[in-house]
């Protein structure tokens, strides 16, 4: 994801700022009614085509990086310049803005191919739309809406039988579905990674579930706010947005999958933050059984070493006051038999006091 701010302070609203690295600008247009789906790419010297009542002009724009291009593309169908700017100052927040009647503007972030669930990244996807019109900005060909047009060339379900504002609830609707392959993904780890912290955590266990917990807050950050933007084109005060009432049947319906995934992000992450408290449980029960254990062995062995090092002294056995035992027969066998005494003894405390176990 290229991650492009403003630097230039003064600069008049609507000004176009491309990123040097973004892609390259190319544009499609898919022309479609109930009868037929057209298919085509616009040159940089072309004309877009015209908005009619009796089909459905989808503009789909690949790549940011000609700014000249899309500010003729957007004086054609009268975008706001504040809407192309928010197009190519790509981080924005998911959101829904209305720049006329009938006109909607949705900013999304889509989660794009990556490695793993564990470095996630996504590019924005920007629509402008309103009654036969659906103008779609792209960062480049890594967020897929192949899924779209394969049912529009298919001529399969409504698709081709509705209007733009349909168009718009579709792509609004991948979007939201494409974060669940990864929130699965993340699921499935979490689910392993529980399995080897019961039997036997490692420090690489704990690493993956900071991973996993940082990866499931970046998929909030993007899945909430896109969420609130489903819930604005749901609003009352925003029903001068393009969106039939037909059609706002189905925005509930992807509103409640964006809820749903928002429950399992948020079970997720408290079940990763759970699963970190009981690795650091597990191994510091294990510590303890461990200083537990040499405990006990250094408590048996002190006696035994005050013992061993009392009658290790170099002792005269014919002096007044020395230490008689040095001189009476069996004297290093009865020392060995008390110690091996002291021993059993200090074991069967420790076995009646539960120590052991």
């Amino acid at each position: 994801m290229t991650l492009l701010t403003r630097t230039t302070p003064g600069l008049a609203p609507g000004t176009l700022i491309s990123d040097p690295e973004a892609v390259s600008t190319r544009i499609r247009v898919l022309e479609y009614s109930r009868e037929e789906f057209v298919e085509r790419t616009l040159e940089p010297e072309g004309t877009p085509p015209s908005v009619a009542e009796d089909r459905v002009v989808w503009i789909d724009v690949i790549g940011l990086r000609d700014t000249d291009w899309l500010q003729r593309l957007g004086t054609h169908y009268g975008l706001h310049p504040l809407l192309l700017e928010d197009v190519v100052n790509v981080n924005q927040r998911p959101k829904v803005e209305s720049y006329a009647e009938q006109e909607c503007f949705i900013v999304a972030q889509v989660p794009i191919a990556a490695e793993s669930a564990e470095h996630l990244q996504t590019e924005q996807l920007s629509m402008a739309t309103r009654p036969g019109l659906v103008v779609s900005f792209r960062e480049s060909e890594a967020t897929r809406i192949d899924a779209i047009e394969r049912r529009l060339r298919e001529g399969r379900g409504r698709l081709r039988r509705c209007g733009a504002d349909y168009l718009t609830y579709t792509i609004i609707d991948l979007v939201v579905d494409s974060f669940q392959p990864i929130l699965t993904e993340l699921g499935t780890q979490l689910e392993q990674t529980e399995l080897r912290v019961l039997e036997n955590p490692v420090e690489a266990d704990l690493r993956l579930l900071h991973h996993t917990r940082r990866s499931l807050i970046q998929l909030r950050r993007k899945v909430l706010p896109l969420r609130d933007a489903v819930t604005t084109l749901l609003r009352d005060d925003f029903a001068d947005s393009g969106f039939r009432p037909e059609t706002t049947v189905y925005l509930r319906d992807c509103y409640d999958h964006a809820t749903r995934i928002l429950e399992q992000i948020d079970h997720d992450r408290e079940l990763a933050a759970s699963l970190a408290d009981l690795y650091l449980s597990t191994v510091s029960n294990r510590t303890n059984d461990v200083m537990k254990v040499l405990t006990m062995i250094a408590t048996v062995f002190i006696p035994l070493s005050f013992l061993v090092g009392l009658y290790g002294m170099n002792f005269d056995a014919e002096l007044p006051g020395n230490m008689p035992e040095l001189s009476q027969p069996y004297a290093y066998p009865i020392l060995i038999v008390a110690m091996g005494v002291i021993v059993v003894g200090f074991l069967a405390f420790f076995k009646r006091r539960g120590w052991l176990g």
